[in-house]
């Protein structure tokens, strides 16, 4: 399994394997239930225990040797205690140190992090809201696209004039309608008393300013813009 998942090589595999001792076991017996107290307790001291006990290890001074008395008889040996130097009883300590930052706990099913957050969020929805605080469900709304950039700021960068400024006091002018009929624009004028004087006073149309380094001009002094908003001071 762990060769098709790719998280051994092949060498590794055979060098596991080769073991007296595979490196892999498991616990098949029964579970044990939250009522079995003196089975937890054992578990637990279990999990905790050090690798090393200082009442089995003994420092032979005259030999400059550690003896560690073990509580079985080693199959190979054949010796109830094991005999190290100074350097290799350091290195057999050494090795259950883990590195730095190394995840020694893992969870994994029930007690994943993934299971535990997807517990927590079910137990907050099913959680009553306080008094006096109504929850209003919001999920259906979808509010209207912002646009990205205004249509003032669009004709003030091509044409180079903000259309909401009056060409005669240069004030603020605001939007009292709009409208694309120009027959209703020219019976608002007339009503306001002002239409033959816009008439009269209308520049002709310009072509929007070049860009630099471009060869491309245009020749809008003979075309007609169409009058599609009124805005009014």
């Amino acid at each position: 399994m762990l060769l098709d998942e790719e998280i051994l090589t092949e060498d590794r595999a055979d060098m596991l394997l080769s073991w007296r001792n595979s490196g892999f076991s498991v616990h098949a017996g029964q579970p044990i239930r939250p009522d079995q107290c003196l089975s937890l307790q054992r578990t637990a001291r279990y999990i905790v225990r050090n690798t090393f006990s200082l009442e089995k290890m003994r420092y032979d001074e005259e030999g400059d040797q550690v003896i560690y008395q073990c509580d079985k008889v080693h199959p190979q040996t054949k010796k109830d205690y094991e005999v190290f130097t100074i350097g290799e009883f350091i290195a057999a300590i050494t090795q259950h140190i883990p590195e730095k930052r190394a995840q020694m706990i893992r969870y994994i099913g029930w007690y994943s992090n993934r299971a535990r957050g997807s517990r927590r969020i079910e137990q907050e929805a099913l959680k009553p809201p306080p008094h006096g605080i109504e929850i209003i469900d919001v999920s259906d709304y979808s509010p209207k696209p912002v646009p990205t950039k205004k249509w003032r700021e669009l004709i003030a960068k091509v044409w180079e004039i903000d259309p909401l400024r009056c060409p005669r006091c240069g004030s603020l002018m605001h939007i009292r309608g709009l409208t694309d009929d120009p027959s209703r624009v020219k019976e608002i004028l007339e009503s306001l008393d002002i239409y033959d004087d816009l008439v009269e006073d209308q520049a002709p149309a310009r072509s929007p300013p070049h860009s630099k380094g471009s060869d491309i001009s245009l020749d809008l002094t003979e075309s007609q813009i169409p009058l599609d908003e009124l805005y009014l001071n």
